[in-house]
């Protein structure tokens, strides 16, 4: 297989495995929340209030859902978003970008895993348990993630219109 082939195939991966995550996100654990937003997707952060309302509307199954099918579609999807991130940071020909662009995408990369995590512990727990120190910390994985990505993908369009790809 070629490389540009190799790629096409991973971007469609990728774009396959998003469309999975939204539908587990927004229509299954949107429908059983009454439409609140996953922790993760809220880039712009969030508190402990917001942590334990979602958990509480969440419930059991909900928890399930999360654990089970959301998590699983989660790791696959951001393993195959840093694959193609970094593998365009590979490809560009203007080195610097292409050492910024990786290097966010494994930070996206860790503080994804990180997030995940955090929250899968916050919302294992009783939601009168959590304590704003443990939220405020998931809140700051789920902004730095974020930010990575953002790094990440500004690192590779200015790359790829400096110089293109190899």
């Amino acid at each position: 297989m070629t490389a540009p082939a190799l790629l096409k195939r991973l971007a469609i991966v990728v774009g396959v495995l998003y469309l999975a995550v939204a539908y587990v996100a927004f229509i299954r654990l949107g429908g059983i929340t009454g439409g609140l937003k996953l922790m993760d997707l809220r880039f712009e952060g969030y508190d402990l209030d917001a942590v334990q309302t979602y958990s509480r509307a969440l419930g059991v199954a909900g928890l399930e859902l999360y654990r089970e099918t959301y998590l699983i579609l989660d790791y696959t999807f951001l393993t195959a978003l840093t694959a193609l991130i970094c593998r365009l940071a590979w490809l560009l020909n203007t080195r610097w970008f292409g050492w910024i662009a990786g290097l966010a995408g494994l930070a996206y990369f860790g503080f994804d895993i990180a997030e995940n995590t955090k929250l899968l512990s916050l919302l294992s727990a009783h939601p009168e348990a959590l304590d704003s120190m443990q939220a405020d910390q998931a809140a700051l994985y789920t902004q730095v993630k974020f930010a990575a990505l953002a790094i990440a993908a500004l690192a590779l369009f200015t790359g790829w219109r400096r110089g293109g790809l190899r």
